[in-house]
C-alpha cells in the first residue's frame, strides 16, 4: 500500500514537473515572439523616419547590425516555433514578410537619399546639409549659380527622370535662397544670376522638349 502511495505521489510530481516546464516553455515562447513583433515594429517605424547617414562605410555596418539583430530575435523565437499554435505561426510569417519589407524600404531612402546628396554636391560645389541651402552665404550667390549651371550642361545628357526632379527642386531652393539674400546683392551679383537663370532655362526647356518627343515616339 505504501508503495503504491509513494508511486502515486511520484507520477504526481512528474506530472506537475511536466506541466510547470510546459507552462515555462509557453510563457518563454510568448516573450520570444513579443519580443520579435516589437523589434520588426521598431524596424518598420525607423524606416518611415529621414534617412540621415551618408557615409556608406556607417551605412554598411549599421546594416549588419541590423541583420544580426534580426537573426538572433528569429533564433530565439524559432525554438518554440513548432510549440506554436497555427495562428500564432500565422502571425510569425508575417512579421517576417514585413521586416523583409521594412528592410528593402530602409536600402531604397537610403540610395535615395545618397543619390539626392551626391548630385547636391556636384550642382551646388560645395557641402549643404539641408534643403534650404542656408548656409549659402549672400557673396556666394554668384559662384554658386555658376556652378550649378556648369555642371548641369556638363552632366545634363546623362541625367535620368528622377535626376531631373532633384535638380529642379535644387534650383527652386537656391531661388529662394537668392530671394531671402535679395537685399545684401550688389548689381555685378545680380546681373551674374540673371545670365545663369537665363542658361538653367535654356537647358532645362531643351530637355522638356526632348523628353517630350521621346514619350511621343
Amino acid at each position: 500500500m505504501l508503495q503504491k502511495i509513494r508511486s502515486t505521489a511520484i507520477a504526481l510530481i512528474i506530472i506537475t514537473v511536466a506541466a510547470c516546464n510546459s507552462n515555462g516553455s509557453q510563457q518563454e515562447g510568448e516573450t520570444a515572439f513579443q519580443e520579435y513583433e516589437a523589434f520588426v515594429t521598431q524596424v518598420e517605424r525607423d524606416t518611415s523616419a529621414d534617412v540621415t547617414a551618408i557615409d556608406s562605410s556607417a551605412w554598411n555596418k549599421s546594416t549588419q547590425e541590423l541583420q544580426q539583430e534580426f537573426d538572433q530575435h528569429t533564433e530565439n523565437m524559432e525554438v518554440y516555433l513548432e510549440s506554436f499554435k497555427p495562428e500564432r505561426r500565422e502571425e510569425v510569417r508575417n512579421l517576417m514578410q514585413r521586416y523583409d519589407q521594412a528592410f528593402e524600404r530602409r536600402q531604397q531612402n537610403y540610395e535615395e537619399v545618397s543619390r539626392r546628396y551626391k548630385l547636391r554636391k556636384e550642382m551646388l560645389g560645395v557641402e549643404v546639409n539641408s534643403d534650404d541651402l542656408n548656409n549659402i552665404k549672400a557673396q556666394d550667390l554668384p559662384e554658386t549659380y555658376q556652378q550649378f549651371v556648369n555642371a548641369l550642361d556638363d552632366r545634363k545628357e546623362n541625367l535620368d527622370s528622377r535626376d531631373w526632379e532633384i535638380v529642379e527642386g535644387l534650383w527652386s531652393a537656391l531661388n529662394n535662397r537668392k530671394r531671402s539674400l535679395e537685399n545684401e546683392l550688389d548689381q555685378s551679383a545680380r546681373n551674374t544670376i540673371e545670365q545663369q537663370q537665363k542658361k538653367f532655362l535654356e537647358i532645362s526647356n531643351n530637355y522638356k522638349t526632348t523628353a517630350q518627343a521621346n514619350a511621343t515616339e
